[in-house]
């Protein structure tokens, strides 16, 4: 196996990595598709957790969706469409205001959605409507 893929996943990646790890394998040149991309691929193993990150979906779709939302914005702006204070948000999953959604871990995610659930008064452990 090969070095693991980028912590930091964009939003489509981020519910199948809360219950795996991404490993690549090997790259692919682009000579091996027609007509050839101007990437190279990779094949990746995705290995289970052994303890998948517990958070709830909704709110992790929420706060995915409010980070991506507008592209190269800092979080202390794109997250203010939750309805939130971000900064408390952001203290509390230990994650700098002015760093950008596709520089933030997926543990960094679950601790953001986590801190949102804090802050509604919701449980942060996954139970209830949309766990993971």
């Amino acid at each position: 196996m090969r070095s693991s893929m980028p912590s930091s996943p964009a939003r489509h990646a981020l519910p199948r990595n809360l219950k795996s790890l991404p490993v690549t394998q090997e790259s692919v040149a682009p000579s091996a598709f027609v007509p050839p991309p101007k990437v190279t691929s990779s094949v990746v193993r995705l290995i289970p957790r052994a303890s998948p990150l517990p958070c709830t979906r909704t709110t992790l779709e929420r706060v995915t969706s409010a980070a991506f939302g507008q592209r190269r914005k800092m979080l202390r702006q794109s997250l203010r469409s939750l309805g939130a204070d971000p900064a408390p948000l952001l203290a509390a999953a230990a994650i700098d205001p002015a760093a950008r959604a596709e520089d933030v871990p997926v543990a960094g995610f679950v601790a953001l959605a986590n801190a949102l659930d804090a802050a509604s008064g919701l449980p942060q452990d996954g139970v209830g409507t949309g766990e993971l």
